[in-house]
């Protein structure tokens, strides 16, 4: 009887150790993996977005692709280039700027202006 006891408390003990364990998930985890699930539009797709909010002719289409993909291609040099952490945030935020000045060039004001609303709405 005593065993039959022992037995059916270690069973509870082991399976709500098991429950609690797989409940308790780390957010940096969690994280992690909605980030891996939220996979950025290529600048093409971003551009036709852009294109259907504030009406873009088709040069002002392909320049804003150019200035994306430009800028694509130096922040991924700069991330394989093996700057510590500081160095390459500051590199690469120097050439997000960048890509804004040219885009705020291409669009004009308010076409910038509505530009920054669809990105922190986060639609491009």
């Amino acid at each position: 009887m005593k065993k039959f006891q022992l037995i059916i408390v270690l069973f509870l003990f082991v399976s709500g150790s098991t429950a609690v364990a797989q409940k308790n998930t780390p957010p940096a985890v969690e994280n992690q993996k909605q980030q891996e699930q939220k996979v950025k539009p290529e600048p093409a797709e971003k551009v036709k977005t852009l294109s259907n909010h504030v009406r873009l002719n088709e040069k002002e289409q392909k320049q804003i692709t150019d200035v994306m993909n430009r800028t694509q291609i130096q922040k991924d040099k700069i991330k394989k280039a093996g700057f510590d952490k500081k160095t390459e945030e500051k590199k690469i935020k120097a050439v997000k700027e960048n890509q804004k000045k040219q885009i705020k060039k291409i669009l004009g004001k308010e076409r910038y202006d509505k530009y920054k609303e669809l990105k922190k709405k986060d639609i491009m």
